[in-house]
């Protein structure tokens, strides 16, 4: 089974994601990072996108969210 392909899921898989937003003089920013998964991915590879992520098993949405926002930008 090809894990990188969602059809080949025999079952849905919950996902946590993050709007990172902070305010900068009079102007609002937005988190945004650039996939780079050529080989798994090329299709949306080199496409913006927020932060996510799977949720693991035992964990909770808010314990998923703090972790892949971590994984993905360093920040706590």
């Amino acid at each position: 089974m090809d894990s990188s392909r969602p059809d080949d899921f025999p079952f849905p898989v919950p996902i946590v994601s993050a709007i990172v937003e902070r305010k900068c003089r009079k102007t609002t920013e937005l988190l945004m990072q650039v996939r780079w998964k050529p080989k798994n991915d090329p299709v949306y590879s080199g496409a913006f996108e927020i932060p996510a992520g799977g949720i693991e098993l035992g964990e909770s949405v808010y314990e998923a969210l703090k972790r892949e926002v971590f994984e993905e930008t360093g920040l706590a």
